[in-house]
């Protein structure tokens, strides 16, 4: 019973410190500003292949600019949080995630559930308006796009990388292998710099005490030639705190697919009158 007692009391999908500061969105320099779900630029073609090795570092530019270029696409999410409470309790939370662009409109749906706790989000985003509800909410909440993002840190269609910040500043170690005709990055990420809006949305979606204190932060993209993405693979560990503190591992991986083509976005059809 203590130990069930214990584990009630967190949120393991996003397992902080006692850091008692209050953290601002970092938006997005004019040079990537955010893409929106209807964004469709045009695009000079760019190539993993033709990037000199003092290039290297530049290339998260092309890829936002490849990813805006889709009409539509899917990102699939499937992993785990691993983590270890007073010590010695071992838990398990399962991460399932779905984001689809789909012409005008954007989706995103996460859940975490382990024996203990549970998170669900769900948001459709249209124009300059969110309509969104949380885990035992019945009722959609409508907001700006902006109020939405200062309250959660982030969605799929910023100029971010799983929400990490990612440019010259906060990759502390990159490595490009080439595997068949696709490209292999990964990328070691500044604990710090890297991190301010991941860490607003995971102390919101997670109700923690404070933000997590980050240990170790590596992504790995697999791109085609022309920067479209393959997978993202994440592999993170941390500090949270909800009650009391654990130490949390976390692995995922998200799976592209459905590019160009029309992909039904779920419930749609029943909220789509509050974007009016």
């Amino acid at each position: 019973m203590k130990k069930v007692f214990l584990l009630s009391l967190l949120l393991l999908s996003s397992c902080s410190n006692n850091n008692e500061s209050i953290l601002s969105r970092i938006t997005e320099s004019e040079e990537s500003s955010s893409i929106s779900p209807t964004s469709e630029i045009p695009l000079e073609e760019h190539y993993l292949h033709e990037l000199e090795e003092n290039e290297y570092k530049s290339f998260y530019k092309y890829y936002y600019q490849k990813l805006a270029t889709y009409k539509s696409y899917k990102a699939v999410t499937k992993g785990v949080t691993k983590s270890v409470v007073l010590g010695f309790i071992n838990v398990d939370q399962s991460i399932d995630a779905t984001v689809i662009k789909n012409k005008e409109y954007g989706y995103f749906t996460n859940a975490s559930h382990s024996d203990f706790a549970n998170t669900e989000h769900e948001a459709y985003y249209h124009n300059d308006k969110s309509v969104y509800k949380d885990y035992g909410e019945n009722e959609y909440k409508v907001s700006t796009l902006e109020d939405y993002l200062n309250k959660y840190g982030f969605y799929f269609y910023d100029h971010f990388i799983e929400g990490f910040i990612v440019n010259e500043e906060t990759i502390t170690n990159m490595e490009i292998n080439k595997e068949k005709d696709n490209y292999l990055i990964s990328l070691d990420l500044d604990i710090e710099t890297s991190t301010n809006n991941v860490k607003i949305q995971m102390k919101e979606f997670g109700g923690l005490d404070n933000y997590p204190s980050f240990k170790n932060i590596n992504l790995k993209l697999l791109l085609q030639d022309d920067y479209t993405p393959i997978y993202i693979a994440l592999d993170a560990s941390y500090d949270a705190s909800k009650g009391v503190g654990s130490s949390c591992h976390q692995t995922y991986q998200v799976d592209f697919s459905l590019y160009n083509e029309n992909i039904e976005i779920p419930g749609l059809e029943k909220i789509k009158e509050l974007f009016n």
